[in-house]
Formats: structure tokens, C-alpha cells, sequence
């Protein structure tokens, strides 16, 4: 394990999806910055530790997006990140992982990453829709505005490929804006919202697990199979051929990360195979890496806590909006490499049912149209005998 200048740089690589989405739940919804940050962390360092391989710790994409779309609550939060580690360690301790994985169409799992995409980037043009385009020109009001968001994200789609690293430049320059902006209180009151967090957090009702199970947890458990098990346990053995993680161990660190801290009020997380590519390519190696991001993400939430939740109420739509995007472009990304595999007309029923209506509508649409192609090919095989 090393800790050095091009492991802390590798260990930054992953931020492009881990910051946007982070920042839109915490803002969509109750879920306590700190809480979230110091959970990330421990989960960074634990994984650093366990695999000593730049193993990232991300958001679980299905669960974020219908929590920023549709608004889930923290009990319900809570109940979909218990509901996905039962459910994984179930999986990893029986046997029935693999069996699972290789039930699920790939067409459904890429459906459902492309419809939570869309999702995100719809929300974030309807928000860009709703500023003015160019600001009145008294103090920073030009920086909050449409014509900024098309800029910034312009400059986050030219910058996809460097190596400096622009996402945090911008994500800073809004926190710049919210500070010259508004009357903040820079006199940190982080353990007070601790505090209180910890005293209004309620462990979720039965309502609670069966609404997360069906909206939430349903469309995520195939993208966890794939992406967070199969996918990254290959890059895995691709990148470090001698210390290969098999995909039962991997499947419970997810389990075991979720079950410890969703009842403190953490959001879902789940490892990824994009996650591991992003950190690699800047330079992490080692579970070193992990550990000092992990360190960084729990300093930042015991010293500035109070400040990001002050921060996060104004925090400006111009800047979230275009991280949205990018975030919503990066989970399309998978599904259009493999366009000529998938079955197009189930790939964009369950698109549009995610995006119409909800990820359960989707996934059920998904289902349905798998089957009746299923029905339709058992009958031209009966009429062919």
C-alpha cells in the first residue's frame, strides 16, 4: 500500500460522478451532508484496507436518481440501502449470485442505466429552463443563469479527457459564488447538526421498505449485479491479474458497507467498474489511494459540515445543472457502445417508462416486452416443427 502525490491524484479520478451526485441528493432531499461524507470515507478506508486496490466507493446510480427526481425521504433512503445489503449478502452467501447475474438480460440493465440518465438530464434542463439567460449585471447575478450553465458544461465536456482537475475547480467556483453572495456563517455549527441529525433520524416504517423496494431497490439490484460485482471484478483481474477479487467477496463488501452505515443515514453506495478505470488512469495503484480520499472526506465533514449544509441551500443550479448532465451522460455512455446487441425495442420501452412515468414502471415495461418477445420466438420455433 503506498501513499504518495500519484495515488492521492488516482484517488481523485472518480469525483466526476461521486461529487454531482452527492451534492443533488443532499440538496433534493433531508439527507445530512456530513453524515454522508464521513460515511463515504470510512467506507473508502475500509475498502482500502480489505482489497488494497483503488476499489471505489460510489452512489448507487438507480437509488440517487429516483431521490432526486421523485424525492425519496431519509427513511426510505435508509430502507433502500438495508434492503440492497440483505439482499446482496443473501446472494453472495448462497450460491445464487452468479445464477441471478446471468438471468438478467443485459438489455434490461442497460435500459434502466440509460433511463436513469435521461432522468438526470431532463432534471437538470428543466432547471437550466427555469433561469434567466443572462443575468441583470448588478454583482454575481450573471453567474447564476442559463448562458453560464451552457458555458460550464461546455467546459466539462472539453475537459472530459484531462488530466487537471476541473470538475473540483467548478464545483469550488460555486461554493466561491455562495460565499461572495450570500450571509453565511462561517463559525462552523457542524457538531449542532450532527447532533440534531441524530436526534430526528427514525428507522423506517413498513410503507417505507415496500415503496424503496419496488421504486428504488428493484431497478438498482441488476445495475449493483453488473457494474458493482461482475464488471469491476473483471476490470479487477484485467488491471491486477494476481490479486484478482472474486465476485462473492466483492458482493458482500457492497452488502456489509450498506448494512453498517444506511442506519446512521448514509446514502447507498456500491462499488464501480467506471469508478475503478477513472482511478487507474490517474494513477491509483494501491489501496493507499482510497484510504487518504476516504481520510479527506471525513476531515472536510468534521470541519466544514456546517458551512456545506448553509452552502447547499443556495447552492447555484448552474453549476449542479451541467455536473447532472455529465454525470447522466457518463451512465448512457456503457448502453451506447453496446446499441447493436441490444434488442432496441424492449432497450427503449424501458427507457421511456423510466422516463415517463418511474424506474418500477420501466423495469416492469422492460419485463413484459422481454417476455412477449420470448412468446413470440417459443411460437415461430412450434410453427417451424
Amino acid at each position: 500500500m503506498r501513499f504518495n502525490l500519484r495515488e492521492l491524484s488516482g484517488s481523485l479520478g472518480d469525483l466526476g460522478l461521486f461529487i454531482p451526485i452527492v451534492l443533488a441528493v443532499c440538496i433534493s432531499t433531508d439527507m445530512h451532508i456530513g453524515v454522508v461524507l464521513i460515511a463515504a470515507g470510512a467506507m473508502n478506508i475500509a475498502t482500502g484496507f480489505l482489497f488494497n486496490q483503488p476499489i471505489p466507493v460510489q452512489p448507487m446510480k438507480a437509488i440517487a436518481a429516483v431521490a432526486i427526481a421523485d424525492g425519496l425521504n431519509q427513511s426510505q433512503l435508509m430502507a433502500s440501502g438495508l434492503l440492497m445489503g440483505v439482499i446482496l449478502l443473501l446472494l453472495a452467501h448462497t450460491g445464487w449470485l452468479r445464477c441471478v447475474v446471468d438471468k438478467v438480460p443485459k438489455v434490461l440493465i442497460r435500459g434502466i442505466q440509460v433511463g436513469v440518465g435521461l432522468k438526470l438530464i431532463l432534471l437538470a434542463f428543466e432547471w437550466v429552463s427555469e433561469m434567466a439567460f443572462i443575468g441583470s449585471g448588478a454583482g454575481f447575478s450573471w453567474f447564476d443563469t442559463s448562458l453560464s450553465a451552457i458555458v460550464i458544461l461546455l467546459v466539462l465536456l472539453l475537459s472530459l479527457k484531462s488530466k487537471f482537475p476541473v470538475l473540483l475547480f467548478i464545483v469550488s467556483l460555486g461554493l466561491l459564488y455562495v460565499g461572495l453572495t450570500h450571509a453565511l456563517n462561517y463559525d462552523d455549527s457542524s457538531y449542532q447538526s450532527f447532533q440534531y441529525h441524530f436526534k430526528t433520524l427514525s428507522f423506517p416504517q413498513a410503507n417505507d421498505v415496500a415503496y424503496s423496494f419496488w421504486y428504488a431497490v428493484l431497478p438498482q439490484l441488476p445495475l449493483t449485479l453488473l457494474n458493482s460485482v461482475i464488471a469491476i471484478c473483471a476490470l479487477s483481474a484485467d488491471y491486477f491479474p494476481k490479486n484478482a477479487i472474486g465476485t462473492d467477496k466483492m458482493a458482500s463488501s457492497v452488502a456489509w458497507m450498506n448494512i453498517v452505515c444506511s442506519p446512521f443515514g448514509a446514502l447507498p453506495m456500491c462499488h464501480g467498474a467506471s469508478g475503478l478505470a477513472a482511478q487507474y488512469q490517474f494513477g491509483a495503484r494501491t489501496g493507499g489511494s482510497i484510504v487518504m480520499l476516504g481520510m479527506i472526506k471525513i476531515i472536510l465533514a468534521l470541519l466544514f459540515t456546517g458551512f456545506l449544509i448553509q452552502a447547499m441551500s443556495v447552492y447555484p443550479k448552474s453549476v449542479l445543472a451541467p455536473l447532472l448532465i455529465v454525470a447522466g451522460l457518463s451512465l448512457c455512455k456503457s448502453a451506447w457502445s453496446e446499441r447493436q446487441q441490444l434488442n432496441l425495442w424492449v432497450f427503449a420501452a424501458t427507457v421511456a417508462g423510466i422516463v415517463f412515468v418511474n424506474t418500477l414502471v420501466g423495469f416492469v415495461v422492460g419485463i413484459l416486452c422481454l417476455s412477449l418477445f420470448w412468446l413470440f420466438k417459443q411460437k415461430d420455433k412450434s410453427n417451424l416443427k
